[in-house]
């Protein structure tokens, strides 16, 4: 048994720092994170059959906090993560949507918007896959600390792929993830797939001067009035180093 395991999520779109007082002071403390399965120890106290800790918390992130007498020995030592920016990823970005979705096959963004600002009605109301493509230069890799793709706000999931090959898929805010393996000195190809939701279209299959029906369904959840949601790569897109 690895002793009394707690669960602790943050339900917030920002970050915070919590100050976690458990009920359990007769064991050392270790920080899960089951994202990256990375396990560290944290800096804890232990007083009147209790222990503390100060934890930090990514948005909507979590840990479990595993309290055991039996500490393991390649645990790191817990420490909030610092970044610092190398770049800014700043386009323009070549966009090709998925077809038979009432867009464009291609179209360029000479900055990141919201498909919902454009003034094409095929890409205002798009729900579906595009692709995003740009490139960025880096002058020399670090030899320290990790690098990592922030993509900044995502509506709503995106495939990270860079010179080629694919790094992961994000499904939450913060839309981050380590590149360093996969980078080049000199100029870098960025790929990102980004999937939005669907009442945009269906939106915009309600409008009076639409002329193809993209979606169906059976009941009208929503209306040519209905407000649209934000869509697409919304960045801003850096790639920083974290220490």
């Amino acid at each position: 048994s690895r002793g009394d395991i707690f669960w602790l999520s943050n339900p917030s779109p920002e970050a915070l720092t919590a100050e976690v007082s458990l009920n359990v002071s007769s064991a050392g403390a270790e920080l899960w994170n089951p994202e990256t399965g990375e396990i560290s120890v944290p800096a804890y106290g232990q007083s009147d059959g209790r222990t503390s800790l100060t934890v930090d918390f990514d948005p909507y992130g979590s840990y479990f906090i595993v309290l055991s007498k039996d500490i393991r020995s390649d645990a790191k030592e817990y420490r909030p993560a610092s970044f610092e920016e190398l770049t800014t990823v700043q386009g323009p970005w070549n966009v090709e949507f998925q077809k038979g979705r009432g867009a464009p096959d291609k179209a360029e963004f000479s900055s990141l918007m919201s498909y919902t600002d454009s003034d094409i009605p095929g890409i205002k109301y798009f729900s579906g896959t595009a692709t995003y493509s740009t490139t960025f230069t880096l002058g020399s890799i670090p030899d320290k600390g990790k690098v990592m793709i922030d993509l900044g706000t995502v509506k709503n999931i995106a495939e990270v792929s860079v010179n080629g090959k694919v790094v992961t898929v994000l499904w939450k805010t913060p839309f981050r993830t380590g590149i360093g393996e996969y980078l080049k000195e000199g100029e870098n190809t960025l790929q990102v797939k980004v999937t939005n939701l669907w009442p945009n279209r269906i939106i915009g299959d309600a409008q009076s001067d639409a002329t193809e029906k993209i979606t169906f369904t059976p009941a009208a959840f929503y209306s040519a009035e209905s407000p649209l949601s934000p869509a697409g790569l919304l960045g801003p897109v850096k790639v920083l180093i974290q220490n």
